[in-house]
């Protein structure tokens, strides 16, 4: 999650008046991108997550309507669920783990139908979050689950079983490439995230179709019920994925480290790294090693002997 300023209050009483479009035939049916507004959230998602709710037939549903946010904040600030509870009667399971946001959070929504949490979930055991939505009253195939939690989103969305909501938004490192299905470690104290890759094997391996791309956000919906959805099959995750976010680093013959963008940009730091802020050899020694004289390989030598050195303390300390 990035977090920036909150939308002015008139802009938000504006959207969530405007944010009602009616029931969409197949037809007319246009792609999901061009619904994107915010109320509360924060690239999008409110117009979006509306229009696949609305396509699924459950904002016209006369019977209870359920969403479920994890890393839920202060129930307000970049929420993608603040907008169904307040403005379309969704009940709600808010979990949020930091003390202090919890007590805002129960301030800014105190509906009784809102079940708020404030508690950190684990992967295994009583704390799994199936565990934790038993002591709620939500239905086991609930209407919409989002999972922000900077790390361990992928890990939260497999170990949930017992519950199958109809729709998922999940947060993704989106500085990844799609090319790479990788996963951040199975520990909540390693926050690097997961590829746009692995986070579509997971939803396919869970029964879901990856229906849209925004940012660092992907959108799937239950199979049964993507023809609702997507009447068409949908692109694959390779199409969906931004192609301008796609960054590779490689290696010269002559050691340079190189890449397909000029500066790497640091999205969770104020700053950018450029390729030569990262090179790994000093640029008299960026040359093909069958040049090499004995004066290069000498200093090559005890670069090579410190770098190696360093990794071995570093794993002496780490154990």
């Amino acid at each position: 999650m990035t977090h920036t300023m909150p939308v002015a209050a008139d802009k938000i009483l504006d959207k969530s008046l405007s944010n009602t479009s009616p029931h969409h035939t197949t037809t007319d049916m246009q792609p999901l991108g061009q619904y994107a507004h915010d109320v509360y959230s924060q690239d999008g998602e409110d117009g979006i997550l509306f229009e696949i709710l609305t396509r699924l037939g459950v904002i016209d549903s006369d019977g209870p309507k359920w969403v479920v946010e994890f890393g839920a904040w202060d129930g307000v600030h970049l929420s993608n669920s603040c907008n169904l509870i307040r403005n379309h009667g969704f009940s709600a399971v808010l979990i949020e783990a930091n003390t202090k946001r919890f007590k805002e959070l129960c301030t800014n929504i105190p509906q009784s139908n809102v079940h708020k949490i404030n508690r950190f979930v684990a992967l295994e055991g009583d704390q799994r979050l199936d565990a934790i939505l038993t002591e709620t009253p939500i239905p086991e195939d609930f209407d919409l689950i989002s999972i922000d939690i900077d790390g361990c989103d992928y890990h939260i969305w497999d170990s949930l079983e017992a519950y199958r909501p109809k729709a998922v938004i999940i947060e993704f490192n989106p500085t990844i490439p799609v090319d790479v299905p990788f996963i951040n470690p199975r520990d909540f104290s390693v926050q690097q995230g997961s590829g746009v890759k692995a986070m579509d094997d997971l939803a396919r391996a869970k029964g879901y179709t990856s229906v849209f791309v925004k940012g660092g956000n992907l959108f799937a919906v239950r199979d049964d019920l993507v023809h609702l959805v997507c009447p068409d099959t949908p692109p694959s995750i390779e199409e969906m994925a931004d192609p301008d976010a796609r960054m590779f680093l490689f290696v010269g013959y002559d050691g340079t480290l190189l890449s397909n963008k000029a500066e790497v940009p640091m999205l969770w730091h104020p700053t950018n790294l450029s390729v030569g802020d990262m090179q790994p050899l000093p640029r008299k020694l960026r040359r093909f090693s069958g040049h090499y004289g004995p004066l290069q390989w000498g200093w090559f030598g005890l670069l090579d002997y410190s770098r190696r050195a360093r990794r071995w303390l570093r794993g002496s300390n780490s154990n």
